[in-house]
């Protein structure tokens, strides 16, 4: 039994909260070690299991990820203004998160704990839509371009930002709204995810080929149907890829557990998903790229 215990904020971060890394890291390996305790060969076979499995998708990504760090890196310059759409939704949603805070307070609700918690988790999502919206037409953009071997700078990026940031909108928002409430049912995990797959090419085909909001699902699902192991894989590792942000924010909670600083947590945090997040859609975009070239002519 423990003596002691620590309360820790749900969000303000920049992507997952460290703390609630932390927290599930802790719960699920305490399940491992009883379960180990009482099944090993189990836990050999699976942990076995997702190491193959993660090899295995290493393999089927490997040019499309190590062309899409050499082109982040050598460029990083022109996706600033990607990092810092990230940085600035995030300072956003924790401005809104405290304002809120103070109101529940305040208000009829403030001893519900409840109205907070779902004030907080709403914004969280909501953050990470517009994340998604606002940052997709920056990165795809820059990594076209980048790719066919033309030069930008900041102004055209942020010219392209405004010019499609309306219609890659109206083509996520149906979709990133399904998705989303699909995750919220029972065992939703599962159609959410089958629809992530499915529409994962969205801000690509209206960039990059035009399509419109009403067909860019469509264009999106054939994308997906030329290279389909490859599309799942790297949806697989980019999520992984999310978890250094919080991981790094988990040994900083860590290091500074005696003071509960969770500002420097958060901050370790985010500066790391901030700097993760536009890559995925640089990843995303050249393996979309790859899928139109390798795609056989037609007529």
């Amino acid at each position: 039994m423990r003596d002691a215990s620590l309360a820790v904020p749900l969000s303000g971060a920049l992507g997952p909260t460290p703390t609630d890394i932390f927290c599930r890291v802790t719960a699920r390996s305490g399940d491992m070690l009883r379960l180990g305790s009482e099944h090993p060969r189990l836990v050999v076979l699976g942990g076995t299991l997702v190491l193959v499995c993660l090899a295995a998708f290493l393999i089927a990504t490997w040019r499309t990820l190590t062309g899409a760090l050499r082109l982040y890196v050598r460029h990083f310059p022109t996706f600033l203004p990607a990092v810092l759409a990230v940085v600035a939704l995030g300072v956003g949603a924790s401005v809104l998160i405290r304002v809120s805070d103070a109101l529940v307070a305040r208000g009829p609700t403030a001893d519900v704990p409840a109205a907070r918690s779902a004030i907080t988790i709403g914004l969280a999502i909501v953050q990470q839509i517009a994340g998604l919206v606002v940052v997709a037409p920056l990165a795809v953009y820059a990594t076209a371009e980048l790719s066919a071997g033309r030069r930008l700078d900041m102004r055209m990026v942020l010219g392209a930002e405004r010019a499609y940031l309306g219609r890659t909108t109206r083509a996520l928002a149906r979709p990133l709204l399904a998705a989303t409430l699909a995750g919220l049912l029972p065992f939703g995990v599962i159609p959410a995810t089958v629809l992530a797959v499915r529409w994962f090419f969205i801000p690509q085909a209206v960039l990059l080929d035009g399509a419109s909001p009403a067909k860019a699902r469509g264009a999106s699902m054939r994308a997906v149907w030329r290279q389909p192991v490859q599309t799942v894989a790297l949806m697989f590792l980019l999520v992984v890829l999310v978890v250094p942000g919080p991981l790094v924010g988990v040994l900083v909670l860590v290091l500074v557990y005696a003071t509960q600083s969770f500002a420097i947590v958060n901050l370790a945090s985010g500066i790391v998903y901030a700097m993760v997040s536009p890559f995925a859609f640089v990843a995303a975009t050249l393996l979309y790229l790859h899928g139109r070239q390798d795609a056989p002519a037609t007529g």
